[in-house]
């Protein structure tokens, strides 16, 4: 039997195993984007056993796309320097304190990667966490993949306000075994739960993790270890969106309306290589025949043509 939790809470959205809204598609659309982002072995989602039955030969490679689209775009951004920012009601913090937080997490070198991984994840989380007594970095930023590190739950009359935010990954810890870490963060309170077990040490990458393509680690048996109110008054995380879409809480990524298009041509260059190849080589087109001479075939030479077949 498993240990009782050290703590309980009253608030009935934490610790939900309910998903949150479009968490499956935003894994699933995202772990595509980086495939063909990539140049991976072909999707094995992009075609189906009808389009691309076994004996017809290994898939055709992804085209780079997403990889010109995303990163071009990304370089476009931020292409007259790094953003600008500001609080409206105090001028003076801008020209002190955001540029203090913006130096301290070395923003400026990370512009470009983050908006590329915003592009593929269709959205990306901003965290902070303060810490008055840390002299360097008073504010830490870090960022989290969305859905796969970073979930929100949100009002369904207004989805721009969120109820609760779960920060949840695998690590490995010390001994090398694979172990999930997690995290919720509502108005009031600040949720922290006992790491659980999340695979075996010889488990090579993330996804190959029992259970995580599937549910990203939400699975039964999270304890809480201890519940206390909210330090900072608001929820410290922030949803960066890619691309507004309506009734997605998220946003999409560059090219997850581009995929199948890209699929499309992908599967007609290779029809065409094929067919290149096949036209390359040389065909029999004549069996049981024999050339007059002893040289190579020439343009325009005859061939005696013997039937020694005994019908």
């Amino acid at each position: 039997m498993p240990d009782e939790p050290t703590a309980v809470s009253s608030d009935p959205i934490i610790n939900t195993r309910a998903k949150s809204p479009f968490q499956d598609l935003m894994a699933l659309e995202s772990w595509k984007s980086w495939d063909y982002y990539y140049l991976r072995p072909y999707p094995q989602h992009a075609f189906g056993p009808q389009q691309w039955p076994l004996d017809k030969g290994p898939r055709p490679t992804a085209l780079p796309y997403a990889k010109v689209l995303i990163a071009d775009g990304a370089e476009f951004v931020f292409m007259n320097g790094d953003p600008l920012f500001s609080v409206p009601d105090d001028p003076d913090a801008s020209a002190f304190l955001l540029d203090r937080v913006i130096n301290a997490n070395d923003l400026s070198s990370r512009w470009v990667s983050l908006a590329e991984s915003a592009a593929n994840h269709g959205a990306i989380a901003a965290k902070f966490v303060i810490d008055a007594n840390d002299p360097v970095k008073p504010v830490r930023i870090t960022f989290l993949d969305v859905p796969q590190e970073c979930r929100i739950w949100v009002n369904p009359h207004d989805q721009d306000e969120i109820w609760m935010a779960r920060i949840q990954y695998p690590y490995r810890d010390e001994s090398g075994r694979w172990m999930y870490f997690r995290e919720e963060w509502t108005q009031e309170h600040w949720v922290r739960y006992i790491p659980q077990n999340a695979g075996d040490a010889n488990v090579s990458t993330i996804q190959s993790l029992p259970d995580y393509a599937a549910h990203l680690g939400d699975v039964e048996g999270w304890q809480i270890d201890s519940i206390e109110p909210n330090p900072y008054g608001c929820i410290p995380v922030t949803i960066i969106k890619n691309r507004e879409q309506k009734g997605n809480p998220y946003g999409i990524g560059d090219c997850w309306s581009a995929f199948k298009l890209m699929d499309r041509i992908a599967l007609t260059l290779h029809g065409e290589d094929k067919a290149n190849q096949l036209h390359s080589e040389p065909q029999s087109v004549v069996t049981n025949g024999k050339i007059d001479n002893e040289g190579p075939p020439q343009p325009g030479e005859l061939i005696s043509i013997s039937n020694d077949r005994k019908d």
